[in-house]
């Protein structure tokens, strides 16, 4: 594999900095999405569903009414992507240094990056729940999330934890997937509940997809 240099745009750093995140449009081609999601369909039968106190719209002791589906469809993920049998994991090791990936970590995270956690996929149904707001500089509490920290000096981002969302389907506006609140990346105060649940109509348009 070759090494990918460290290396966003004038425009992307500013970007990122501002909002704490980025899209990559059309980082893939048509033939890794294909392999991708081949082997997802191939493994489709180890999907589990989220159900009872495994549920993500009731985190923290309470229930978003606006993130909770239809109310009992969960969220269904899957896992063991990296370990599957050949040629099915082939794809997914690929994106832990694709060039469009490990360009932007880089610079971000600094060169020599590590994998937190095994890769984790998250697909939905119709009806299925939403997950609550979280992470940040700032927990719930109000005490600092030193594991999530982002810091710049002299010109130079860091980031303690990045996630990366590979976008294997189309995700058209409003159609769910990856949300966020611009700038809370560098939030000094807690998120309110109101808004990590979407209760609030007014917070809640803070939120983007």
């Amino acid at each position: 594999v070759p090494l990918a240099e460290a290396g966003l745009t004038a425009a992307q750093k500013y970007m990122f900095d501002l909002n704490g995140f980025l899209v990559i449009r059309g980082a893939f081609d048509a033939d890794l999405v294909a392999r991708a999601n081949g082997a997802i369909d191939h493994h489709a039968d180890t999907l589990h569903e989220r159900t009872g106190q495994l549920r993500t719209s009731g985190l923290y002791g309470r229930e978003s009414a606006q993130l909770a589906g239809d109310g009992t469809t969960g969220r269904f993920d899957m896992g063991g992507m990296l370990g599957w049998r050949a040629p099915h994991r082939e794809p997914f090791r690929e994106l832990l240094t694709h060039p469009a990936v490990a360009g932007a970590l880089n610079e971000l995270v600094g060169v020599g990056y590590r994998l937190d956690h095994s890769p984790l996929l998250i697909a939905q149904e119709r009806g299925s729940e939403g997950h609550t707001l979280h992470g940040g500089a700032v927990t719930e509490s109000g005490e600092p999330a030193w594991p999530l920290a982002y810091e710049c000096r002299h010109g130079q981002m860091r980031n303690q934890l990045l996630t990366v969302c590979m976008q294997l389907s189309a995700a058209p506006e409003g159609a769910g997937g990856f949300c966020a609140v611009p700038g809370s990346h560098k939030s000094n105060f807690p998120v309110p509940p109101s808004l990590a649940d979407l209760a609030d109509e007014a917070l809640a348009s803070c939120v983007v997809q």
